[in-house]
C-alpha cells in the first residue's frame, strides 16, 4: 500500500460524510467511513487511525486543500463535524491556476509525441482540454513519428 495510503480515497470519503445532512458523522464514524472507502478500493482491511483523519480534516481546511468549511459541532462531549455550506463539495470545485498550469504544460508535452499510436486518444483530449481550459498551444513539434498501419507483424 502507497504510504499515503491512498489519500484522495480518504478525501472524497470524508466529503460525502461532511455533505450529508441527514447524519452526525463524529470522528469514529469519519474513521470508519474512510476505512470502509479504502477497504472497497485496495482490499486492505487495516486502514487509517484517528490522527490521520484530523490531518486530513487540516488539509482539507487549509488554502493547500479546498478550504472547506467545515463547521464542528457538540452534541454532549462529542463533536461532529459537517459543511457549513449545505451545498458544498470538494468535487464540484474548480481547477486552480496553478493546477490549470501544469495542466497545459503535461499537455505541450504529451503533443509532442503527435503520431505515435498509443498517443491517438491524446489528440482528442487536446483538443477537449483546449475548449474547456482555453488553452492556446504554439508548441513546435520536435520528433515526428511516422507509423505503416499496413505494415504486417508491428502490432
Amino acid at each position: 500500500m502507497a504510504t499515503n495510503k491512498h489519500a484522495i480515497i480518504r478525501y472524497h470519503a470524508l466529503d460525502q460524510c461532511f455533505s450529508n445532512p441527514g447524519r452526525r458523522y463524529f470522528i469514529d464514524d469519519l474513521i470508519s467511513a474512510c476505512n470502509d472507502a479504502l477497504y472497497e478500493y485496495t482490499g486492505v482491511a487495516e486502514g487509517v487511525k484517528r490522527r490521520q483523519i484530523f490531518e486530513d480534516i487540516k488539509f482539507m481546511e487549509s488554502e493547500q486543500g479546498w478550504s472547506v468549511p467545515l463547521e464542528r459541532l457538540k452534541d454532549g462531549k462529542q463533536v461532529y463535524y459537517r459543511y457549513s455550506d449545505k451545498s458544498f463539495s470538494i468535487k464540484n470545485q474548480a481547477v486552480n491556476e496553478a493546477e490549470a498550469k501544469q495542466l497545459k504544460e503535461t499537455l505541450s508535452i504529451l503533443t509532442r509525441f503527435k503520431g505515435m499510436p498509443q498517443f491517438e486518444w491524446m489528440e482528442e483530449m487536446h483538443v477537449r482540454l483546449e475548449s474547456i481550459f482555453n488553452f492556446k498551444s504554439n508548441t513546435n513539434v520536435i520528433v515526428g513519428f511516422e507509423q505503416n498501419q499496413y505494415l504486417k507483424g508491428s502490432l
